[in-house]
């Protein structure tokens, strides 16, 4: 449930800092000068925003910077994707194109997509930079990457030391695409418009009708073999194959919409031991957030207004803080007048016991939690989310 200049759903490219074979320099051909030249270009050129994006204090500010990037993004990308595909295109065959290629897979241009990830699987199906591209944009809701892990994952030639790769990305997708049509029904009017500028209404209208029991199921299967026949090969430092797959699983069987929230034991900011049980009776909203996390701290604010909207109800909102150091987070206490309660992750931050228990991969991650302790939604922000939170509130209130 992550916020930032396009529709995402990872936090990280967990593949791209993995174990690559270190490979000695070698000076690129001139077209592939050429095309990181044009990538640097737009990327200078955006720039200011990001910047402004970064110091945004609220998530009304963001949104109205993330409305002028887009109108900025329609400017520059376009021309800038095509003049790298008059330089791509005759030299398709050379492994020196994937980057410029995995480049050009951002536009928004359905045909001109499909036109890279043919030729990235005529050519260079199971290279490494191929497999890596793939697997992070394993949790995207493209229409070709379901087919080219797939295609991958079967392929002979797939290297056995990129086999498991593939194997985690192909789990890591279809659990991602069986919770699409669950996120779409909870995204509220701008979010809905973002989905539908990055994927065209024709893409969103396939993603609602999803089969996410049979997708789930596909994905359960590949998150047990994959941690079963790779438990310790490492994803990045300090989180392996073993771990992601643990947490995927549990995510799948114990943290679906209508199932039961499992306990959290720990203790607060202040060291204080307590439970999410103890606000059984109480509509909760369990809030992943971190210091570190621009969006996070965007949605403080409305955090704070739903505190004291719902003032004297039967609501809490909880914590889970991903800062490895609290000494390093009393200020954002402060400057961000955050009063209620948060759990700490540990040392480990993001990959904390909490955080890595309920698989979250994307910060903020907001889930809704009913009196009876049973999750109601783990996708709605914006007015959606209001909208749940008053529904079960009230729902408290007349068993009361």
């Amino acid at each position: 449930m992550i916020r930032s200049l396009a529709v995402s759903f990872a936090l990280l490219a967990p593949f791209a800092c993995a174990d690559e074979p270190k490979k000695p320099e070698v000076k690129p051909p001139a077209f592939a000068v050429e095309v990181a030249a044009i990538q640097q270009d737009v990327q200078k050129k955006l720039e200011p925003i990001y910047k402004d994006f970064d110091a945004a204090k609220t998530e009304r500010e963001r949104d109205a910077i993330v409305a002028k990037s887009l109108v900025e993004a329609d400017k520059l990308y376009p021309p800038a994707y095509e003049r790298a595909m008059k330089l791509l295109r005759p030299n398709a065959a050379d492994p020196a194109t994937i980057a410029g290629l995995s480049w050009v897979c951002n536009s928004r241009d359905p045909a001109l997509q499909m036109e890279v990830v043919g030729l990235l699987r005529r050519h260079h199906l199971v290279y490494p930079e191929t497999i890596t591209f793939a697997a992070n944009r394993a949790r995207s809701g493209n229409a070709w990457i379901q087919g080219l892990l797939r295609e991958q994952f079967a392929s002979p030639d797939l290297p056995e030391d990129q086999a498991w790769k593939v194997h985690l990305a192909l789990a890591m997708c279809l659990q991602s695409q069986a919770q699409l049509p669950a996120r779409l029904a909870d995204a509220s009017e701008s979010d809905a418009r973002q989905f539908d500028r990055v994927f065209g209404k024709e893409r969103v209208a396939e993603m609602k009708k999803f089969d996410s029991a049979k997708l789930e199921l596909e994905s359960l299967k590949l998150f047990k073999e994959v941690g079963e026949k790779y438990p310790k090969q490492v994803v990045i430092p300090g989180l392996t194959v073993g771990q992601m797959a643990t947490s995927s699983i549990f995510e799948i069987e114990h943290l679906g919409v209508g199932k039961a929230a499992p306990e959290i034991a720990g203790e607060d900011l202040d060291g204080v031991k307590f439970k999410l049980s103890d606000y059984r009776g109480k509509t909760v909203m369990l809030s992943f957030w971190a210091s570190w996390c621009g969006p996070c701290l965007g949605l403080i604010p409305h955090e704070r207004e739903l505190v004291e909207q719902f003032k004297g109800r039967p609501f809490a909102l909880i914590g889970v803080n991903g800062d490895p150091d609290k000494k390093e987070l009393k200020p954002a206490l402060e400057k961000y007048k955050i009063t209620w309660r948060s759990f700490w992750a540990g040392e480990k931050g993001p990959e904390g016991p909490i955080p890595m228990q309920w698989n979250v991969n994307g910060w903020p991650a907001i889930y809704v939690i009913d009196a009876e302790g049973v999750i109601r939604s783990k996708t709605a922000l914006g007015a959606t989310l209001d909208a749940k939170i008053e529904e079960w509130v009230k729902k408290a209130e007349a068993k009361k």
